[in-house]
């Protein structure tokens, strides 16, 4: 399996419907770095994000990657979205529990709640449908309207 595999299910895929395309990016980049360095997303620990990797890897400079890091966080973190369980039962949650500026850095640590890390790495393919491809496929889109669409497609 590829490191720059994005894989989520289905049922977080669509509550993906209503963030923006820094937003996004933001968690694409969380998905793969988590695999990358073998840390796997977790509730209790913080998952790291360089400006420096967000810049190369979207394309922008590491001023503008972190100040657009900085926003979708900050979103992120106010941000709600609910889904139903496989009983059929309605769940609230947000994206983000918590977040650490490591402004001399250039980064920023976060920690996703339950839902979004279940939603990650919980995926057996059998029972849950997912959603994957290669964080280089959609790296270069520019509107958040064309990589929704590349996940739906």
């Amino acid at each position: 399996m590829s490191k720059e595999l994005v894989v989520k299910t289905n049922r977080l895929n669509q509550a993906f419907q209503t963030l923006t395309l820094s937003e996004l990016h933001i968690i694409q980049l969380a998905i793969v770095d988590a695999r990358d360095t073998g840390t796997g997303l977790s509730t209790d620990q913080p998952l790291r994000i360089d400006a420096l990797r967000f810049a190369h890897v979207f394309g922008t400079s590491r001023q503008n990657a972190y100040q657009r890091m900085k926003e979708a966080e900050d979103s992120l973190f106010n941000r709600r979205f609910s889904f139903y369980d496989e009983n059929g039962k309605l769940i609230k949650s947000r994206w983000i529990q918590q977040v650490k500026y490591l402004d001399d850095e250039g980064a920023i640590e976060l920690v996703f709640t339950l839902a979004v890390v279940q939603g990650i790495s919980q995926i057996d393919g059998i029972k849950e449908f997912f959603t994957q491809y290669l964080l280089s496929q959609t790296a270069q889109l520019k509107s958040v309207y064309s990589a929704r669409l590349y996940e739906l497609l």
